[in-house]
C-alpha cells in the first residue's frame, strides 16, 4: 500500500514537472507558468520533516551561487541608484524584480534536493521511476500523435490547459512553445532506456521500451520544427550514437542492419535542419532576436565581468541591443520580436540559460555552469556510465547554452540530481569494495 501511494506521487510530481504552461501564469506571473511553484512548500515540508537532510555537491554549488548572485544584485543596485537616482527601471522596481529572479534558483534548490533524497534513501527509486516513465511514454506517444493530427488545423486541442487561447501551430506538448519541449522528449526517449539496463528488466520488456522510444523521437523529428531541436540532434545525439555502435563490440549483429538506418536517419535530418534555415532564416523573427541576444550579452559581459545581477539585467542588458541594432550588424534579420525587448523588462531574456547567466553571475557563474553542469559530463565519461545518460546530459547542456532557459525547466534540475546521486553512489561502493 505504501508503495503504490509512493508511485502515485511521484507520477504526479513528474507530470507536474513536465507541465510547463500553466494557466496561472496570466493571474501570479512568470514564476506560476509551472504548477511546481506551487508543490514547493510542501516538499520543502517533507525536507524540513528530516531531521537531517544530505546536501550533495551540487546542492551546495547553487545554494552559494545564488547567495553570490544576491550580493551582486545589492551592489549592482546602489550603482544603478547613484546613476539614476531611483530604482525604476521601465516603470518598475529593480528591487520587487530581483526577488521575483531569486525565486527560480531557490525553487530549482529546493526541488533538486528532494529528488537527491529521494533517490539516495529509497532503495526502489528506480524501479519507481522505471514505472512512472514507462506510463508516461506511453500518455505521451498517444499525445504526440493527437497532437500531430490536429496540427495545422483549426481546432485548439485541449486550450484550457496552455495559458494563451490562440492556435499554436507546433508541437510543444504540455510546454508555451516548441523548443521547450525538445528536453522532454530527449529525457522521456533515453531515460527507461537507461533504466530498463540497469534494472536488467527481461529482453520482451526491454523491447517494448525501444519500440516506444524510437517511436517517440522518430515521430517527434518527423513533425518538428525547432531550428535548436534538430541542430542539436545533427550535432550531438546522432554522431555520439553512430560513433557508440562503430566503436562498441555488444553491436555485432544488429550493427550491419543499424548503422545504415543511423545514417540516413542523420542526413534526413540535417536536410531539414538546413532547409528550415534556408527558408526562415531572413524572416523569421528567431535569428535575430538569438544573434543580436548572443552579441548584447557579450558586450554587457565584457563590461562587467563579474555580472549585473538580477538589479542590473533590464538597465544594462537592453542598453547594448539597443547598441547591437544601431551598429547595422544585425540589418539581415527580422529584428521585430528584439526590438520589442527594448522598453520592457517583462520577460526579458536572452532566450539562452547560460547567456541570461552570463549576464547576472559573470565569471563566477562561468565558475558554476562548469562546476554543476560540465563536471557531472565529465564524470560520467571518467565511470564509463550509460550512453543515454551522457545523451541526455549533453543535450541539456547544449540546449541550455544555445536556445533554452532553465527557470522552470524542472526536468533538468531532476535529471542531474538523479545522475549525481548514481554517480556518489558509485564512488562509495566502489570504495566498499576496496575496503573488504
Amino acid at each position: 500500500m505504501k508503495n503504490n501511494i509512493t508511485l502515485i506521487i511521484i507520477f504526479i510530481l513528474i507530470f507536474l514537472m513536465l507541465y510547463q504552461d500553466l494557466p496561472l501564469v496570466n493571474t501570479f506571473g512568470e514564476l506560476a507558468r509551472s504548477p511546481i511553484v506551487f508543490v514547493c512548500p510542501f516538499l520543502l515540508l517533507y525536507l524540513l520533516s528530516f531531521k537531517k537532510t544530505t546536501i550533495s555537491f551540487n546542492s551546495l554549488s547553487l545554494l552559494v551561487y545564488t547567495i553570490v548572485i544576491f550580493f551582486i544584485s545589492i551592489l549592482y543596485a546602489i550603482i544603478i541608484y547613484i546613476k539614476n537616482d531611483s530604482l525604476i527601471v521601465f516603470n518598475e522596481n529593480i528591487i520587487l524584480k530581483a526577488i521575483k529572479m531569486s525565486m527560480y534558483p531557490i525553487i530549482a534548490l529546493i526541488f533538486y534536493i528532494f529528488w537527491y533524497r529521494f533517490i539516495n534513501n529509497n532503495k526502489r527509486s528506480d524501479e519507481i521511476l522505471y514505472k512512472v516513465f514507462k506510463l508516461l511514454q506511453i500518455f505521451y506517444l498517444g499525445y504526440l500523435f493527437i497532437e500531430s493530427y490536429y496540427l495545422k488545423t483549426q481546432f485548439i486541442l485541449l486550450q484550457f490547459l496552455h495559458s494563451n487561447p490562440e492556435k499554436y501551430y507546433r508541437i510543444r506538448l504540455f510546454t508555451m512553445e516548441e523548443s521547450w519541449s525538445g528536453t522532454i522528449f530527449i529525457l522521456l526517449a533515453f531515460f527507461p532506456i537507461y533504466l530498463t539496463q540497469k534494472l536488467n528488466k527481461t529482453p520482451t520488456e526491454k523491447i517494448r521500451i525501444y519500440i516506444t522510444s524510437i517511436l517517440l523521437l522518430v515521430t517527434y523529428l518527423f513533425v518538428s520544427e525547432s531550428k535548436g531541436f534538430l541542430f542539436l540532434i545533427v550535432i550531438s545525439i546522432l554522431p555520439a550514437i553512430i560513433y557508440k555502435l562503430v566503436t562498441s563490440s555488444k553491436y555485432k549483429i544488429i550493427k550491419p542492419f543499424l548503422f545504415p538506418v543511423l545514417i540516413v536517419g542523420f542526413i534526413i535530418v540535417l536536410v531539414t535542419f538546413i532547409k528550415i534555415v534556408d527558408n526562415e532564416l531572413a524572416t523569421s523573427v528567431t535569428f535575430g532576436t538569438r544573434f543580436t541576444s548572443i552579441f548584447s550579452a557579450i558586450y554587457v559581459f565584457i563590461e562587467n565581468p563579474f555580472g549585473v545581477g538580477w538589479t542590473g539585467m533590464a538597465y544594462t542588458y537592453t542598453t547594448k541591443i539597443s547598441k547591437v541594432i544601431d551598429s547595422g550588424l544585425m540589418s539581415y534579420f527580422n529584428l521585430s520580436e528584439i526590438k520589442s525587448y527594448i522598453s520592457t523588462s517583462k520577460n526579458l531574456s536572452t532566450k539562452s540559460y547560460f547567456l541570461d547567466s552570463l549576464i547576472e553571475g559573470g565569471l563566477f557563474f562561468i565558475i558554476f555552469f562548469y562546476t554543476f553542469f560540465v563536471r557531472i559530463y565529465f564524470r560520467l565519461v571518467k565511470q564509463k556510465q550509460s550512453l543515454w545518460l551522457k545523451l541526455i546530459t549533453l543535450y541539456f547542456i547544449l540546449a541550455g547554452i544555445i536556445f533554452i532557459t532553465y527557470h522552470i525547466k524542472y526536468e533538468i534540475w531532476f535529471f542531474f540530481a538523479y545522475v549525481e546521486s548514481c554517480l556518489n553512489n558509485n564512488i562509495n561502493e566502489k570504495k566498499n569494495i576496496a575496503s573488504l
